[in-house]
């Protein structure tokens, strides 16, 4: 997986044993500084990934600036998931139609969850109610 390139990232770490939907053991800004919980909340949603700690604990790194761009593209025939910062990826979703629930299924199969904006038709639709329901805008 070619990795993510941020201008920083936000980790929240859990110890071994504990689950990595708590709440976690630390939450720092990759230069070390601390974090707060309340910062961890607000980009919990925001694209990330699950790294094995040095110690068998659990890492998520988030990486608040990065979105991604997902789009049809006809020639291939299926989803397609690129941008700036972001692995690109072809889902396996031949249906450009394809309800946002199944878009956002097929988001969740791959290694780095990532935020995303949707572009159907040429446009970009607003898929917020998934994640963000207080937030109007393009964004899964």
């Amino acid at each position: 997986m070619q990795r993510l390139k941020p201008t920083f990232v936000l980790i929240a770490r859990w110890r071994y044993g504990q689950t990595p939907y708590g709440i976690p053991d630390r939450v720092f800004w990759d230069d070390g500084s601390p974090a707060t919980l309340e910062e961890y909340w607000a980009h919990e949603l925001d694209t990330q990934e699950c790294i094995r700690g040095a110690k068998g604990g659990v890492e998520v790194h988030i990486y608040p600036e990065i979105i991604a761009d997902l789009s049809f593209d006809p020639v291939i025939g299926s989803w397609v998931l690129g941008g700036p910062g972001v692995s690109p990826a072809v889902l396996d979703e031949p249906d450009p139609e394809i309800s946002d629930e199944m878009l956002l299924a097929a988001l969740c199969r791959l290694p780095t969850f990532y935020r995303t904006r949707v572009h159907r038709n040429g446009g970009t639709l607003g898929c917020t109610y998934f994640l963000e329901q207080n937030k109007k805008d393009d964004i899964l």
